[in-house]
């Protein structure tokens, strides 16, 4: 394979204004640091808290079933039920701002999470992680 060259009008040799190698790694760049940006942007929908680390002024949201809500839960939530056939997003956007500070917990929360950031733009959203250690119904 001869290596084609690269000649102006007057037959003379120029070189390319940039090289391959240089758009090669530009490209990478531009490519790698969009992958980051789009990790970063689907992993910051949410934080994950304690019970010893809500914040101040949120809203604590039991994601369960009514029955489970009614057996136990933490204290202060609001039960507000996610999955198939719940009023979910309705009860969501019809009494909570979006950028109101919202607690999320039960096994459907990541999930909820998503649909909250990315359909109704809620951005201040948490996520409980321990609220399985709480046993009576209204435990402090």
């Amino acid at each position: 394979m001869t290596k084609r060259k690269h000649t102006d009008e007057t037959g003379e040799d120029k070189k390319p204004f940039i090289d391959n190698s240089v758009l090669v790694m530009v490209g990478s760049i531009l490519i790698i640091g969009g992958a980051i940006a789009y990790m970063s942007a689907s992993m910051s929908v949410y934080t994950e808290c304690t019970t010893e680390s809500i914040p101040p002024g949120s809203t604590l949201i039991d994601l369960r079933p009514p029955a489970q809500y009614n057996n136990k839960h933490v204290g202060g939530a609001v039960s507000v039920p996610y999955g198939c056939g719940s009023c979910f997003p309705d009860d969501i956007t019809s009494n909570y701002e979006t950028d109101d500070t919202l607690v999320l917990y039960g096994s459907s929360a990541i999930d909820a999470a998503y649909d909250l950031h990315g359909m109704y733009g809620y951005d201040n959203l948490y996520i409980l992680t321990d609220y399985t250690k709480w046993v009576g119904p209204d435990a402090i």
